[in-house]
């Protein structure tokens, strides 16, 4: 929480969660989840995966039962 209020503008966190993350949004005065903006995103598909895998971790292969 400190480093949110020193740093407003420069600090990131990404937090991934779902129903019971978002049950503790604007919990007390002191939740650093008071701040947060919510962004949703879609469920990443199978082809989302290989494209950020080609990306990220060029000639690291992966099969798609793992994926």
């Amino acid at each position: 929480r400190a480093l949110n209020e020193s740093f407003p503008q420069k600090l990131k966190i990404l937090i991934c969660g779902g129903e019971q993350l978002e049950e503790l949004y604007y919990k007390g005065p002191l939740s650093y989840l008071n701040h947060a903006e919510i962004c949703e995103f879609p469920e990443l598909t199978i082809a989302d995966i290989y494209n950020i895998m080609t990306i990220s971790f060029y000639g690291l292969s992966i099969d798609e039962e793992l994926v």
